[in-house]
């Protein structure tokens, strides 16, 4: 099997309509589309391609769990609704999705060795990127 990229164009049409479902306190936290982190969390990484927003961070003091809490409130008080969640043994993840719009968004955290809780927020309208983004 060989591999390729498939690569999509997102009109500005559909990228104001991300942008549009941003929590407040998104572009202040200067991090365009996606809801503030929690207090305390260190930015790694932010990207913006292919009909998706993503960002990664590392936090001390608190739990996968809680990061997960943290981002469905977040996320349903701008009208998204649970597709589902998965909870392990160090790890959470959350999909969301806001009916009638196409945005979906995905929150993935995990325990490291160090006791640092490492997570990406992804949203956007190419629901398979935001599936991968983690």
């Amino acid at each position: 099997m060989g591999l390729f990229t498939v690569r999509t164009i997102v009109p500005v049409a559909v990228t104001a309509a991300i942008l549009a479902t941003a929590p407040a306190g998104a572009a202040t936290a200067g991090r365009p589309g996606l809801p503030k982190p929690p207090d305390g969390a260190v930015q790694l990484t932010h990207h913006s391609r292919s009909g998706v927003v993503s960002a990664s961070y590392r936090i001390k003091g608190t739990t996968p769990r809680a990061v997960a809490r943290h981002y469905r409130k977040a996320f349903k008080a701008h009208g998204f609704s649970i597709r589902y969640t998965q909870n392990g043994r160090g790890y959470s993840n959350l999909y969301m999705k806001r009916p009638g719009t196409g945005v979906t968004s995905f929150v993935g955290a995990g325990s490291g060795r160090d006791g640092k809780v490492f997570f990406e927020v992804c949203k956007g309208t190419n629901h398979l990127q935001v599936d991968i983004c983690g």
